[in-house]
């Protein structure tokens, strides 16, 4: 034998040793996957482990590993979908341990350490340590990131489970292998002891691979593609009510000339230019964007020439608008010229011609900080400007915000380590001082971030930052904080009763010259100076119509005005103090306008505990005699969300079909400062609920709505107070509709985008309640477990993308409506997360939402 045929063989045992505690597996293969003893039934010293993985790509091979202990496991060839497996084997502990991809051109491989993806496996018992899902994220074609995570999607598996291992369901408890017990397996398994009888079919299954939706009767699909011509025939005003893309934008020119203006028709976005002096106007932009798209930022950047950023999906259309004048001024064409770099405008610098600071972030562009000085003159200095960032100071390598002060010279920016973001993150705060040195002045950590105060101008004697905060006050107020070391100097201003939510800013000099609040409902302006300059203007006009004061040009004293009435989404006008006269320029979307509306009625009631509530209550209009149905609607949230008067477009559309309806900024609420909010953490179910039917109690005694006639319906937690609406006050409310919702309080803990964040986790903690300690009081506030006290039909609706509140709440509650043979409907959008992004999918909800509400409370 020859010493290469030697070291050929000893290669080879080598390489099978190496292998020999490992067993490489596939999936569905349709049988039970035994790595330990025989038999299907469990030693003392076994368990099973249910193993889900979702692959949105094709995997070479990936394995798991004991802690030293047993045979490793080991798969190969995993085509991308949805794959399930049963894997009896001895009981231990399992991590995760590596990835390998192929391709044409060559393979990826991802290992991970022992303490990364660790999981249990107990004995005696079938564990789910979670679904695991996995994808490529692809920098260029030979270049990728592994992304892998666990979400808690039981109701699904135990679903498969008892379909293919009907014995091994019922002889073996299902536990959830993750941070907090999941109580729904043996409550599932109770309810299958209380109902006998009800059976698991192929009709029933609630599983539903990541890539591919499985049609099946159980649940209605929607997909955006497909249209809403149902609805759209039966509701025939249903996108006009919905498509709010009014987009409120407008702004002299620096020397008060011209006027620029974004509104919304038939569909189209139309940036339009109107020269004040001859009332002439010019159409500069116009689009038919995507119903998911919407103007970011449209502001001058000189006299002539505007900076306008459009937002789709977190994609931007970014670009220069530059006039083009005839001999006499007149604008008679335009040059727009796009900016292909991801990012957002820092300063406008109105006082350089043709500049602007523009930066891109690591959060939005995936790519750097960095701060580019860029000369808008034309495509070549665009593009050559956007290739040198501001890199000779080392405060700009990190820099992630920016303050510019009265004279456009960047004096203040915060850095933050973008290599320890998933570690310890400290924000480091830095001021220019008079003499040009970069001190810094304040760092914060990441374990306080809820108290991180962020400056949002610089004063003119460069002595104080304005900052927006609530750490000294009850309320939100502009606070002053030393440019030296960013202590706390005083209040700048705050209002008694509201939150102030922002301060306004005059673009041509930086100054600070106002600030802003919602007061019933409506945003009010405040400005530091002691006149009223459109006293005399709301003088002749009715409560309902509201005006606000844009920008003042105090060269020909005039005011660009944003009015919003009953009617409209906003007009905009021009006011001029010295003659009182005031004149309509154009309607932000006059399609609104023109729709039947309701009546709007501003509630104020002060519950039992002596709180006061405020909400916003919409009737239709002619109705006098006959007592209307009525429709609440909870917000989400639940803390520091706010409802306001600007967008309740889906009131009105109850209005024209006959409904009334409610919205009510329960306690928790936002705007009314900070004791407000702490009064909603942890009431989830209980305070809030009985606020919001306190309501609907005082206005049943006022206005003329049936009492015997009311529904509920809301998204997120909106969602989750509707169903509770239903469940606590079953005699009121007839039926609730979820678009979603929370059913599952414990679930939130386990299964969604802020569970593997620290900071957020404990902040929710504190909003529901923690599971490490109040576990049985979460149980008992989730709809899932109050199955016995569900009387009413309930309508849900939920993205299959949704990463926030998932599926999975759906599906549960779902489940347990039909084995307690309860009226129930769940619609799964398609192309859908949290937040819905297509017009279908919102016409959808609406459209069913009122069949199902003409159902629930007809005569």
């Amino acid at each position: 034998m020859t010493i290469k045929k030697i070291y050929l063989i000893l290669i080879i045992i080598i390489l099978s040793s190496q292998h020999s505690n490992s067993k490489t597996l596939s999936f569905d293969s349709e049988e039970l996957i035994n790595l330990k003893s025989k038999g299907e039934f469990l030693n003392s010293d076994e368990g099973y482990l249910l193993l889900s993985i979702d692959a949105f790509d094709f995997i070479g091979k990936f394995e798991i590993k004991s802690v030293g202990f047993a045979k490793n496991i080991e798969f190969k060839d995993t085509p991308s979908g949805k794959h399930f497996a049963l894997i009896k084997l001895k009981a231990g502990e399992y991590y995760w341990d590596q990835f390998k991809y192929y391709f044409p051109n060559g393979s990826m491989k991802f290992n991970y350490k022992k303490d990364e993806y660790k999981f249990k496996v107990e004995p005696g018992m079938i564990n789910y340590p979670g679904t695991w899902y996995t994808y490529l994220n692809f920098a260029s074609m030979t270049q990728a990131s592994h992304s892998f995570i666990s979400v808690n999607s039981l109701s699904q598996e135990l679903t498969q489970l008892k379909q293919k291992y009907a014995y091994l369901y019922s002889k073996y408890p299902v536990k959830y292998q993750g941070e907090y017990n999941d109580y729904y397996p043996s409550y599932l398994k109770h309810l299958y002891t209380k109902v006998p009888s009800y059976e698991f079919s192929q009709n029933n299954m609630s599983y539903i691979p990541g890539n591919e939706v499985s049609n099946n009767s159980k649940y209605i699909y929607f997909d955006a593609k497909d249209g809403t011509k149902e609805f759209d025939q039966k509701y025939p005003n249903i996108k006009n009510y919905i498509t709010d893309k009014s987009q409120p934008f407008g702004n002299f020119n620096p020397n008060g000339k011209y006027l620029i203006f974004s509104t919304l028709e038939n569909g189209i976005t139309r940036i339009e230019v109107l020269d004040y002096i001859t009332m002439n106007s010019f159409v500069v932009f116009q689009q038919l964007f995507a119903d998911t798209a919407y103007i970011n930022e449209l502001i001058w950047i000189d006299n002539d020439s505007i900076f306008y950023q459009f937002k789709n999906k977190g994609a931007n259309l970014t670009g220069i608008i530059h006039l083009k004048f005839d001999k006499d001024k007149n604008v008679i064409g335009v040059e727009k010229i796009p900016i292909y770099m991801n990012g957002y405008l820092v300063d406008a610098l109105s006082d350089e011609e043709n500049f602007i600071y523009y930066a891109t972030s690591v959060f939005i562009s995936g790519s750097k900080n960095a701060l580019y000085k860029i000369d808008t003159t034309s495509k070549k200095t665009i593009n050559k400007t956007v290739k040198k960032p501001i890199t000779n100071k080392r405060y700009l390598k990190n820099s992630i915000y920016w303050l510019t002060d009265n004279s456009n010279t960047i004096r203040f920016v915060i850095t933050m380590d973008i290599k320890k973001i998933k570690k310890d993150i400290v924000l480091d705060y830095w001021f220019l001082d008079k003499n040009g040195d970069w001190l810094k002045i304040k760092s914060y950590n990441s374990s306080k971030f809820e108290d991180v105060e962020i400056p949002l101008a610089i004063s003119k004697d460069e002595t104080f930052f304005y900052v927006l905060t609530n750490s000294y006050t009850d309320k939100k107020a502009v606070h002053k904080y030393s440019t030296k070391d960013f202590t706390q100097l005083g209040i700048f201003y705050q209002n008694k009763s509201y939150d102030i939510e922002s301060i306004k800013i005059n673009p041509i000099t930086n100054d600070v010259i106002g600030v802003s609040y919602i007061e019933n409902g409506y945003y009010k302006y405040e400005f530091f100076e002691s006149r009223d300059s459109l006293k005399e203007l709301k003088a002749k006009y009715p409560n309902n119509h509201k005006f606000y004061e844009i920008y003042y040009n105090s060269p020909t004293q005039n005011i660009l005005v944003f009015e919003i009435n009953e009617k409209s989404k906003g007009i905009w006008g021009i006011y001029n103090t010295k003659t009182n006269k005031y004149e309509h320029i154009l309607d932000t979307n006059p399609t609104y306008t023109n729709l039947e509306k309701g009546d709007l009625h501003f509630i104020n009631i002060k519950v039992q505990d002596g709180t006061p509530i405020e909400g916003y209550l919409v009737t239709p209009k002619g109705i006098h005699n006959k007592k209307s149905p009525l429709i609440v609607i909870p917000h989400g949230g639940p803390i520091g969300i706010i409802d306001i008067v600007y967008t309740n477009e889906v009131q009105h559309f109850f209005a024209s079909h006959g409904y009334s309806s409610l919205k009510v900024n329960y306690r928790g609420s936002g705007g009314y400062g900070k004791k407000f909010e702490q009064l909603g953490y942890q009431q989830w179910g209980e305070e809030i609920e009985s606020d919001i039917n306190q309501v609907v109690t005082g206005i049943l005694e006022k206005y003329n709505i049936d009492g015997g006639k009311i529904c509920a319906m809301g998204s997120s937690y909106g969602g989750y107070s509707s169903i509770m609406l239903s469940i606590l006050f079953p005699d009121r409310y007839k039926c609730a509709v979820s678009l979603a919702g929370v059913t599952d309080i414990p679930l939130m803990f386990t299964s969604s985008d802020f569970k593997d964040s620290e900071i957020i986790l404990e902040k929710m903690k504190n909003i529901a309640g923690n599971p490490e300690v109040n576990m049985n009081e979460l149980i008992q506030k989730s709809p899932v477990y109050l199955i016995d006290k569900i009387k009413r039909p309930i309508l849900l609706f939920h993205g299959i993308h949704d990463k926030r509140v998932v599926l999975e709440h759906s599906f549960r509650l779902k489940d347990v409506m039909d084995i307690m043979n309860l009226e129930s409907e769940l619609v799964i959008l398609k192309n859908e997360g949290h937040s819905m992004n297509h017009i279908e999918s919102e016409v959808i909800y609406l459209g069913k939402s009122l069949d199902f509400f003409n159902k629930q409370l007809s005569d």
